[in-house]
């Protein structure tokens, strides 16, 4: 019997990697379920690769994809297409799309970009899943005359995970500008790209988080979660520690809306959040949201803080992600492409959980626990 690397028991319902080590799935799938959204890691014995897509039970992958080729894909940064958007229709047919480009995008002769700019030179390595291409500019784009582009993309192509464009300009001089993978955080100056979904046709299934662009990290620091009409809350899961209710305890990882409301046509939300106990001296939250005509953000409203008498206090204000006002609540969509990640999560969650009330029920019964001792930037709504 082959030993779990990970528990090291006995390997139990086992998934195999690519580098033909064996793991409990139960141990392999509590690891990896720590690594959204790519759910990877590297083989503890060995350190190759290994992913929920690429490790097998039963010779079939632990999970298929959702998209499994490159082609006929579209790749864009802050969710918008026309935008240096990327798109793979065909080998023959690669190019990227200037249709929507701002009116500062010009060359260097005061012409805008053309509206598809093809790639030369292509080259695509289903089994890396990296893609090559050039791009040439004459006249010049912001003084350059070549991009040189190595992509490489996740294995379910939610995103560009790695890769980078080197430039070069007039006077023979380059430049490296990296790609990251958009749930990655970091200050250096890089390039992030999505897989373009369509935008949703109702708020429901949606989450919203604090920002003018979708930051991952920011999911739980007060985040709007619409699941149904019956189920939106608001996330506390990673509010910041001093996040505190007037008793001193932390708010609850879920807020459900009270007496909620959906109006379609006027993209408009309506609920109430109660504090029994207190938050930030208010008692009840009233919230107004009006939604932009594409669903990808909030754009207008505001949340209404009542105190213990039942007076209104200052409110604060939704703004619009892409407008000028300062001072104001700004709320931008997850991705649609990320919520198959985020059905992953909750599928090994639910796996885990299984697991664990199965272990519980078969363990032995412990000695019960003696009585204790007593002993001597972001917006929160």
């Amino acid at each position: 019997m082959a030993e779990c690397p990970i528990c090291l028991g006995n390997v139990e319902d086992a998934c195999v990697a690519p580098c033909n080590h064996s793991f409990c799935r139960q141990c392999i799938v509590q690891v990896l379920v720590r690594h959204p959204p790519e759910w990877a890691g590297s083989c503890p014995l060995c350190r190759t690769h290994i992913s929920v897509y690429n490790l097998r039970s039963g010779g079939e992958v632990l999970v298929q994809p959702e998209v499994l080729s490159l082609w006929g894909t579209v790749f864009v940064q802050h969710c918008k297409l026309g935008l240096a958007s990327y798109h793979f229709e065909s080998p023959e047919e690669c190019y990227i799309s200037y249709a929507a480009a701002p009116p500062s995008w010009r060359l260097d002769d005061g012409s805008p970009p053309p509206e598809r700019k093809p790639w030369k030179e292509v080259s695509y390595d289903e089994e890396t899943r990296i893609f090559r291409g050039v791009i040439e500019w004459d006249p010049a784009f912001f003084q350059d005359v070549r991009w040189v582009y190595r992509l490489e993309f996740a294995e379910d192509f939610a995103g560009i995970v790695g890769g980078e464009i080197v430039s070069s300009s007039i006077d023979g001089q380059s430049q490296t500008q990296p790609y990251l993978a958009p749930w990655v955080f970091d200050w250096e100056r890089h390039l992030s790209y999505l897989r373009y979904t369509p935008p949703p046709e109702t708020i429901f299934g949606s989450v919203y988080v604090q920002g003018r662009l979708y930051a991952p990290m920011l999911e739980g620091v007060a985040s709007y979660h619409f699941e149904g009409p019956e189920n939106c809350y608001i996330s506390y899961s990673n509010a910041p520690e001093e996040w505190r209710l007037d008793t001193g305890a932390a708010p609850p990882a879920r807020k459900l809306f009270e007496k909620t409301c959906y109006d379609a046509p006027t993209r408009t939300f309506r609920g109430s959040v109660s504090w029994p106990e207190g938050f930030d001296g208010a008692v009840r939250w009233e919230y107004t949201m009006t939604f932009a005509e594409d669903l990808s953000s909030i754009c207008g409203g505001k949340v209404q803080p009542y105190g213990p008498l039942g007076f209104p206090r200052p409110p604060h204000r939704f703004g619009d992600p892409a407008g000028p006002d300062v001072g104001v609540l700004y709320y931008t969509r997850r991705p649609p492409v990320l919520d198959a990640g985020e059905r992953l999560r909750a599928m090994f969650l639910a796996e885990a959980v299984r697991s664990e009330d199965s272990d519980a029920n078969t363990a032995p019964a412990e000695r019960e626990p003696e009585p204790a001792r007593s002993h001597a930037a972001c917006n929160t709504q």
